[in-house]
C-alpha cells in the first residue's frame, strides 16, 4: 500500500518528520552533537560535522 504524502522516519524511539533533522541521542552518550541525522522519504540518513568546541 503506497502513502500519500512524505512518509516519517523512526530513530530509536522517537518518529521524526520527512526533512526533519537533529542530532540523534544515543545511550549511555547522550546527544550526539557532531553528528546530524535526517529524514528523507521515510528513510533515515546520517552524516559526521565539524564538532562545536566543546563538544
Amino acid at each position: 500500500m503506497q502513502a500519500d504524502g512524505p512518509r516519517a522516519c523512526r530513530f530509536g524511539r522517537r518518529w521524526y518528520l520527512n526533512n526533519e533533522s537533529w542530532h540523534p541521542s544515543v545511550p549511555p552518550f547522550g546527544e550526539m552533537k557532531c553528528i546530524l541525522c535526517w529524514c528523507v522519504s521515510g528513510e533515515t540518513h546520517c552524516q559526521r560535522q565539524e564538532c562545536p568546541p566543546g563538544a
